[in-house]
């Protein structure tokens, strides 16, 4: 889902006690308001324990631009009144 989504995925299954192995879609080209997200380090992404929060910095003169692509996932309803997902 993004860069935000990983960082909070990789702090909660850090914090289960049966956690293995977390799958995520890489991100090749960070958006422009991330100033430091989580890398890959030697096939492993790691926890920032040093930094507040999910450990992410985010530039927020560049969240208040509106240069961004607006993402809703769209969900149609059937006749009959149930969700369709795609």
């Amino acid at each position: 889902m993004g860069f935000l989504a990983t960082a909070v995925n990789i702090h909660f299954c850090a914090a289960q006690p049966n956690f293995k192995i977390l799958e995520y879609k890489p991100h090749f080209h960070a958006p422009p308001w991330a100033v430091d997200p989580y890398v890959p380090v030697h096939g492993h992404r790691e926890l920032r324990p040093h930094r507040p929060g999910w450990g992410v910095e985010i530039d927020e003169k560049a969240l208040a631009t509106e240069d961004h692509i607006h993402w809703e996932q769209k969900i149609t309803r059937k006749p009959v009144g149930s969700l369709a997902c795609p």
